[in-house]
């Protein structure tokens, strides 16, 4: 077959190579050359079809087109819709093999974006009776073939200024039809209008089974929030995943039987009977978050109420006059949770602040545990837009996960350093992060009280702030050196970014705990990269003038010595009295540097309700595009 059409080739070549210049008009041209670009096609088409690529079942692609569509897929509860694009899309045009596969299938065709363009309401069409995930929501520009879908033309004219909303308008219209298939809702970044004047917000959605109504926060700082009285027609029988950001109040929608729940800004718009109520309907709930909101005191005299499978608690900008811990007590939760807390302020009105006004002890994690990190933010979360902070020095911060306790911000020593003891169970922490530089130090005795609670002490963190306190209180008093040994399975002690470091100090620490049979295994004194601040604030406690500091420039800059290895970024004379350390200690370190401005936080973070919070606050980064 192949040597019948070469030689027929060749004959056609042949009769090419006969034809005289200016022989043929512009129009046999262009008829000679689409015929030979069609024959080059044809056999670049044969050559690909002959591939193993193309050997493959369309059953088995579909398969793999499946697993691609769920690993690109956002989330059902608070998703990540920042630029969604459908897989599904990009791979029905690579061939017509993967077309022909990815048309035989109405499963791949589930998810409706409205970043798609037209080609959402052609993905609704190939979905036939399969259940749908919709994302609708703002768009930067208008995506191309809008208009072309729209059945009715509008009146003035679609142009990009306008056509957002009413691309959202359309693509909820569309699915009017289709109401009783959609399984996952979720509307983002939208003014009121375009989405209480839908029809579809009064179709019953009897298969439902995840919600988001997130209107755009600009419309929140005018108080033009969406009152609905009831949506989908009260029908909602399957729904199990609701988010609700900046709506002026609860729908009078009875919502039931939630595994997840969201609410979200602006400030004060629940009532705290009503958000008991809602808790008290979903026994069942998994996570609850209160995001940029914070109930109203309403003198309710509500139940208690239980909630026995609650694994997650998010809380942020809490500002209510009510403390977070008289708002928790409401709750019944019998297992350690997953409590994180940022930007949270208490009243000054509702007398002094503690521990116990802000951190719900019953979700303490008794004897399991394991790490415990006091910590202070060391920048304005407000000045780093590169990357957005959850710390600031003027609020309070929780992070409490199964076996691990962050605090961080405005605790003083009275509100947990002379607390925890007695509100924690620390006797099986293994590691500490103290990152907190007081105004009022703690005296030697009161963190010798501290640390005699913590028996299984393994490993010790000094960030940002002065060490010579805590290792004054771990070392023996003169009048008494052979007296109670703290910490006593102490091996690791780090110190960073402390610029007024007393290497005596540190040295008969450590020669008292070799010679008491408790040697440390390694001391490790990290910079902070940055250079001294000679007689101004250091912006670490207030701690002005230090003797010595990190030499390098921020962000640090290497510096060799003449055979092409790195010096120490710390003075000779430092450098010297540590290395005189390794009498007393294993290992010694000093050569690192450390610039991460968030390097004390524990790994758990951040929670994925931060992350939604983050977009939220930020319109600039909702991008469909």
């Amino acid at each position: 077959m192949a040597d019948q059409l070469l030689k027929e080739m060749d004959h056609l070549l042949a009769a090419l190579a006969r034809i005289m210049p200016g022989e043929l008009s512009k129009e046999e041209h262009d008829r000679l050359e689409k015929k030979a670009n069609a024959a080059v096609s044809a056999i670049r088409s044969l050559r690909n079809m002959s591939s193993p690529v193309h050997k493959i079942p369309v059953e088995v692609l579909a398969v793999i087109f499946s697993h691609l569509i769920d690993y690109e897929a956002p989330q059902n509860f608070l998703p990540n819709t920042t630029k969604l694009h459908t897989p599904i899309q990009t791979v029905s045009r690579v061939c017509t093999k993967w077309r022909e596969a990815s048309l035989s299938f109405p499963s791949l065709w589930t998810t409706i974006a409205q970043s798609e363009g037209s080609s959402a309401l052609l993905a609704i069409q190939r979905s036939c009776d399969v259940p749908l995930r919709v994302y609708a929501g703002e768009a930067i520009d208008p995506p191309s073939g809008w208009a072309s879908w729209n059945p009715v033309p509008l009146s003035p004219p679609l142009v990009p200024s306008a056509s957002p909303f009413r691309m959202t308008t359309r693509l909820l219209d569309a699915l009017i039809t289709n109401a009783h298939r959609i399984e996952e809702l979720h509307i983002m970044g939208m003014d009121e209008d375009s989405v209480c004047n839908s029809a579809l917000m009064t179709k019953p959605l009897p298969n439902l089974k995840s919600l988001t109504l997130s209107l755009d926060s600009i419309w929140a700082h005018f108080h033009q929030n969406w009152d609905p009285q009831q949506i989908f027609g009260g029908e909602t029988p399957q729904l199990r995943q609701l988010t609700l950001q900046c709506m002026a109040t609860f729908p009078s929608h009875v919502f039931a039987g939630l595994t997840h729940l969201c609410l979200g800004g602006p400030r004060e718009r629940y009532t705290l009977s009503r958000v008991l109520d809602m808790l008290e309907l979903s026994p069942q709930l998994e996570e609850f978050d209160l995001l940029s909101t914070s109930p109203i005191a309403d003198n309710t005299t509500h139940s208690k109420v239980m909630m026995p499978s609650l694994r997650r608690l998010c809380i942020s900008h809490w500002n209510a006059v009510i403390p977070i811990a008289t708002f928790l007590d409401f709750l019944i939760i019998l297992q350690p949770i997953e409590f994180y807390l940022w930007f949270a302020t208490v009243d000054p009105h509702i007398g002094p602040t503690s521990l116990a006004s802000v951190f719900p002890l019953y979700s303490s994690q008794g004897d399991d545990l394991k790490e415990l990190r006091i910590t202070v933010s060391s920048r304005d979360p407000y000045h780093t837009p590169a990357t957005r902070s959850w710390r600031s020095e003027h609020q309070y911060g929780i992070i409490s996960t199964s076996d691990t306790l962050q605090v961080d911000g405005k605790f003083q020593p009275s509100e947990f350093i002379l607390e925890a003891p007695t509100m924690l169970h620390l006797g099986g922490v293994q590691t500490l992060w103290l990152g907190s530089p007081y105004k009022s130090e703690p005296t030697i005795t009161e963190w010798r009280t501290f640390f005699s609670s913590l028996r299984s002490l393994v490993t010790l963190v000094i960030s940002r702030r002065p060490s010579h306190p805590i290792i004054s209180a771990l070392t023996s008093p003169k009048d008494n050196p052979n007296g109670e040994l703290l910490c006593p399975q102490l091996e690791t002690l780090r110190i960073y970014g402390d610029r007024l470091l007393s290497v005596l100090r540190l040295s008969i620490f450590a020669e008292q705990r070799d010679r008491r049979d408790s040697r440390l295994k390694l001391v490790e004194v990290i910079s902070d990269g940055k250079n001294r601040h000679n007689g101004q604030e250091d912006g670490y406690g207030g701690y002005a003038a230090p003797p010595y500091g990190s030499p390098p420039p921020f962000p640090p800059v290497l510096i060799l010595d003449a055979n092409g290895d790195p010096l120490p970024p710390w003075p000779e004379a430092v450098v010297s009295d540590l290395l005189h350390l390794q009498e007393y200690v294993d290992e010694v370190e000093y050569m690192k540097v450390e610039t991460d401005p968030d390097w004390d936080v524990v790994p758990q973070w951040p929670p994925r309700a931060f992350l939604w919070e983050d977009r939220f606050s930020h319109p600039q980064s909702w991008g469909y595009s």
